[in-house]
């Protein structure tokens, strides 16, 4: 609940839901709904989250999108929808080889493995 209050507040001190502490609220919310196992809410609010950021970022293949798309895949993988799950993974392993432009990257590891755990 306090977390809601924050977002409202910081949306309406900075008028924008475009800001960046707006999103890394956003970001929060959404992994303390995962937390709490309510998976539909978690996405519905990386979502958003991830709206923003690409804004912010002015493309997908940048850190901070990877980050709430592998967040997403984690919830969808949570849920059951594996297909849903390891199409996000694939996207963040597209989009980290382009960021890096390689593969010999920490962040591509991780991405790797949790492609092979599905």
């Amino acid at each position: 609940k306090r977390m809601k209050e924050a977002m409202a507040i910081e949306e309406k001190v900075f008028g924008t839901r475009n800001i960046r502490t707006v999103a890394f609220t956003m970001y929060d919310l959404a992994h303390m709904l995962w937390a709490k196992n309510d998976l539909d809410a978690a996405l519905a609010q990386f979502n958003d989250c991830l709206a923003v950021r690409v804004k912010l970022g002015g493309s997908r293949a940048n850190k901070a999108v990877i980050n709430v798309l592998a967040d997403m895949a984690g919830v969808h993988h949570d849920k059951g929808d594996l297909d849903a799950s390891l199409k996000l993974y694939e996207e963040c392993l597209t989009l980290s080889e382009a960021l890096y432009k390689t593969r010999e990257h920490p962040s591509i590891e991780h991405v790797v493995s949790e492609v092979a755990s599905i």
